[in-house]
């Protein structure tokens, strides 16, 4: 069947609305609990249950009528998955005849395992599944090996090769998570997203992906593509193309290939079949078990989007594993519409907190490290180094200057600058620059001044904007000048794109130079170069430097900018609005004349028609 065609159907046959009879829906019970991801952390995930109570020093259910939801990834990283997984299928039927419910949720990881991709799998993991291989399997896959290897090579050789590809246990490992092995049937059976009263729970996220698709059609389009990939690999298999080798691009480029070009149509059939299902958008990165963009990605254009999602399934909020919060503690997003649990379980592995949400109605609780705390679903307030902006404003006004130097290659001189106070050492970048041509007409159009760096700062602040470094006013070594906060592990866009690298998310890039492209507008910004565009080491945050060449009094874009695409956000569209020429006069008035402040006013009113004219 033609790749196209394939694709077609399979919209319309998973694609609904709403359903009134769903099979992922369940009432609110007493008691919901949910546990991010295990990634084969046995010991602490036995010892959040047993502090729950919901198990008691039997591992037996004890938590009656209670739920209890896994986000999923019980799978790789840790020795001990097998254990971690057989007690969750035994504690799956014992909350059932207890009047409760635990459910587990397909996690990436239980997709890579079951299609082939096991690079996370430890060795320990492999070995545990020991058990299952017997000695004739083992024997029999040996021989296949000698026989498919090209290269002459002596007896020794070819066995050091084949027990590195078919490490101890892999072959067990393999019958179990097949189709019809243990583990494999009992996965495929598991939903990828899950409503309880009015929360939503999914491994990773809810993207624009699943618009149109019902909570049904979701899970049900999401375990058919990974059934879909395992038999026609396995088909191909046996047809003599084993594709299973191969690093999962590869695989589907080879599988593309066959498609096209296999001179048997049942070969090519198998090729196109499992490159339809492995390229699936269920089953990639915008897909449920994969999306990051809910905890990763900017408010300003997130949050609308996940906001129609969660009407769509009339849920409140969503819960989220796969994406490590930064503190290791469980976190909101989007103004507490994403609550992340995923805290690092596997300690040994992310060195994180183990934790465990207890949901009753509108009230939270947190079980970590033996005790329970309230807790409460709401975004905190941007920090940089758990510290507030208006707390580094504050240290950058009184912290004593230890040291000075010289940085960068311009005219202009600016200054690394060492501060020091009672939290200990940080460091500033420090501008003095403030030249303003005699001549009327070039005076705005040609500045360069260190005043424009805190007007910048103060009109992102007032737009509710933290890309910019905390910067203040201040004399160093006698002069009047801006120093702004020196963010630290950044590298520029030079470099991403010299080294060809890119975030886990396509809308890291894509929200995040569409929000500086807006404020440059606003700003007229003539001056932005990729030296100047830093991102924060693995967070992957956008910082814009060097604002001190911007509010010219132009009323139209610079002209790099002027084909700009601005993404629409609706939350950023109320601010500018909103954004009055009293309230522009108190954020930058002390630093901008007259002209500029008209400027400023001007591009707001043609984004905002911009804004008007394209949606």
């Amino acid at each position: 069947m033609p790749l196209r065609l394939l694709a077609i159907l399979t919209c319309l046959l998973f694609s609904s609305p709403q359903s009134a009879a769903d099979d992922y829906r369940f009432d609110m019970p007493s008691k919901l609990y949910a546990l991010g991801d295990v990634h084969g952390a046995y010991n602490e995930l036995v010892t959040l249950l047993q502090g729950a109570e919901l198990i008691d020093s039997q591992l037996k259910w004890r938590g009656g009528n209670s739920h209890l939801v896994s986000v999923g990834d019980l799978l790789d990283r840790g020795n001990d998955s097998r254990k971690v997984i057989d007690l969750l299928m035994r504690l799956e039927q014992e909350a059932a005849a207890a009047g409760g419910q635990v459910h587990v949720l397909m996690g990436n990881h239980e997709q890579m395992n079951l299609m082939g991709e096991l690079h996370y799998v430890t060795p320990g993991e492999f070995a545990s599944y020991q058990d299952l291989e017997t000695g004739e399997l083992r024997g029999k896959t040996y021989q296949h090996f000698v026989e498919h290897h090209s290269d002459p090579e002596s007896s020794d050789s070819l066995m050091v090769q084949f027990e590195k590809a078919y490490p101890t246990g892999y072959l067990g490992h393999r019958l179990a998570y097949s189709e019809q092995g243990r583990y494999g049937e009992w996965l495929l059976q598991r939903p990828a997203f899950l409503v309880i009263g009015d929360i939503g729970f999914v491994h990773g996220g809810l993207s624009s992906a699943v618009a149109g698709l019902s909570t049904n059609g979701i899970n049900e389009r999401t375990q058919h593509k990974i059934r879909q990939f395992m038999q026609s690999q396995q088909t191909l298999i046996e047809q003599g193309h084993d594709l299973s080798r191969h690093g999962w691009f590869e695989r589907l480029e080879l599988a593309k290939q066959l498609a096209e070009s296999a001179t048997d149509a049942a070969v090519r059939e198998s090729a196109s079949t499992l490159y339809s299902a492995g390229s699936d958008k269920m089953l990639n990165s915008e897909g449920p078990l994969w999306y990051r963009g809910n905890v990763m990605c900017l408010a300003l254009y997130e949050q609308p989007m996940l906001q129609r999602r969660l009407e769509n399934y009339n849920i409140r909020q969503l819960v989220v594993g796969h994406t490590p919060t930064p503190e290791r503690e469980i976190t909101a997003y989007l103004g507490g519409r994403v609550i992340d649990i995923d805290t690092g379980m596997n300690v040994e592995y992310y060195g994180g907190k183990p934790a465990l949400l207890e949901i009753q109605s509108d009230d939270y609780r947190v079980y970590s490290e033996g005790e329970w705390q309230a807790w409460q679903p709401t975004t905190p307030a941007p920090t940089i180094e758990s510290t507030t902006y208006d707390q580094w404003e504050q240290r950058l006004n009184k912290a004593e200057v230890v040291s000075t130097e010289e940085v960068g290659e311009g005219v202009t001189k600016p200054l690394k600058v060492t501060l020091k106070d009672k939290q200990g050492e940080f460091y500033a970048i420090f501008k003095h620059e403030d030249t303003r041509p005699r001549r009327r007409n070039h005076h705005h159009q040609l500045s360069d001044s260190y005043r424009f760096e805190i007007a910048a700062y103060a009109l992102a602040r007032a737009l509710d904007l933290t890309q910019i470094p905390p910067t203040v006013e201040r004399k160093v070594n006698g002069r009047d000048g801006s120093l702004q906060l020196w963010i630290k592990d950044t590298f520029n866009e030079s470099r991403r794109l010299k080294e060809g690298l890119y975030p886990a998310e396509n809308c890291i890039l894509s929200y995040q130079h569409s929000l500086m492209n807006l404020f440059d507008i606003l700003i007229h910004n003539d001056d932005r170069t990729r030296a100047n565009i830093l991102y924060q080491q693995k967070s992957w945050n956008l910082w814009w430097i060097d604002q001190s060449r911007t509010f010219r009094t132009f009323s139209r874009p610079p002209e790099y900018l002027a084909q700009a695409k601005l993404l629409y956000s609706p939350i950023l569209h109320q601010r500018l609005k909103s954004l009055n020429r009293q309230d522009i006069q108190r954020a930058v008035g002390r630093w901008l004349d007259s002209d500029q402040l008209r400027g400023i006013n001007k591009r707001r009113e043609y984004l905002l028609k911009q804004w008007e004219n394209r949606r």
